[in-house]
């Protein structure tokens, strides 16, 4: 009898189905959605008022750069401070003020993490708008083709 040994095989992130609080499902689909690098590893929708708390690693395992992190971090509050800025400039043609969000985005690291990670919380108010920022930013980053195949836009 012989035994066979494999080479160990590079290991890459997976989309795969998890449960997660159906108040929150769409969001945490949408944030999976933007970029390849991220995983959500961590979600609640909150109870009695909380706002709806999703976590997510960025990076390649063992490739984790920690300002690249930052710098999606970023990306996220970047994305939700356009729709401001267009809501802005849209109320200003009425009457109405703009009111602003209050979703929070951090950058984190805790206790039994090597690296940091992301962390962003949204009221209850906010979830279907911070969703459908989220979608129409990685619909933008990506090209569907005929054949169900995407590809990500290089943006630089």
């Amino acid at each position: 009898m012989t035994t066979q040994t494999h080479a160990p095989h590079k290991q890459v992130p997976a989309k795969v189905n998890r449960f997660v609080d159906e108040d929150i499902k769409d969001l945490v689909e949408a944030l999976n959605n933007l970029d390849g690098r991220l995983w959500t590893f961590e979600s609640c929708q909150g109870l009695n008022g909380q706002p709806a708390v999703v976590s997510m690693r960025f990076g390649r395992i063992g490739e984790y750069d920690s300002a690249e992190v930052a710098r999606f971090a970023d990306s996220l509050v970047e994305m939700i401070r356009l729709e401001m800025d267009r809501e802005s400039l849209a109320s200003s043609e009425g009457d109405l003020a703009p009111s602003g969000y209050d979703t929070r985005v951090s950058l984190e690291w805790s206790g039994d993490k090597q690296h940091p990670f992301i962390t962003i919380e949204i009221p209850h108010n906010e979830l279907k708008t911070i969703t459908r920022i989220f979608n129409e930013s990685a619909s933008c980053r990506t090209n569907r083709h005929p054949s169900g195949h995407s590809e990500v836009v290089d943006e630089s």
